[in-house]
């Protein structure tokens, strides 16, 4: 006889089956719930003005990126179409954003493929290019430098991934799972707010 089947015929395990078994300990244990793929609206100061030319554009973009529905009127596309487009200083548009306007336009992003309603990978990956790239310029004058042996780093990833607030990293994540799902370069991407690295 094994210790396996010493424990299993005991009276202490009986009871514990027992009462693991009861209605009492049924009812009070929540049920494994899986991860919600559901966006979270940036809860920050709204007082970022965009300033990127001279007509109304800048704040039709901020109105429509503030806007906790937008990525239900089928315009978004448009939208992140006009972010690569030129702004008055030959930059694209989305090259204005701050940390504040990147974590709208992730949960814009993440709203959308949340409801199904966005299934262009190019875009998705293009918005989270958007997104990684400005938050990890937020904090590069910043980024303290470490260095073991003849390896000199900077912190930027920890950093601004430090400042998000969870439900920001949400909209990230559901963006980044998106990408490992549909497009097999992100199989080999570290994580969450990491990038497709370049040749």
């Amino acid at each position: 006889m094994s210790d396996d089947d010493e424990w299993e015929n005991s009276d202490e395990y009986g009871e514990l089956y027992d009462w693991l078994s009861s209605d009492e300990v049924q009812k009070s244990t929540p049920l494994h719930r899986p991860t919600e793929k559901k966006a979270k609206q940036s809860t920050k100061a709204s007082d970022l003005k965009l300033d990127f030319c001279t007509d109304k554009s800048p704040e039709r973009i901020l109105a429509a990126l503030e806007n906790p529905t937008y990525y239900q009127t089928g315009e978004l596309v448009n939208l992140v179409n006009f972010l690569f487009s030129k702004d008055n200083s030959d930059n694209d548009v989305w090259q204005s954003f701050k940390s504040y306007h990147a974590n709208l336009l992730a949960y814009q992003m993440a709203s959308g493929i949340g409801d199904g309603s966005i299934t262009d990978v190019r875009m998705v990956a293009a918005c989270y290019k958007i997104c990684v790239t400005i938050l990890q310029n937020s904090v590069a004058n910043e980024a303290v430098e470490l260095k073991f042996g003849q390896v000199i780093t900077k912190t930027v990833y920890h950093q601004w991934v430090s400042k998000e607030t969870p439900g920001e990293m949400k909209n990230l994540n559901v963006m980044f799972r998106f990408l490992r799902e549909k497009d097999a370069r992100y199989s080999g991407v570290g994580g969450v707010g990491k990038l497709l690295k370049t040749v």
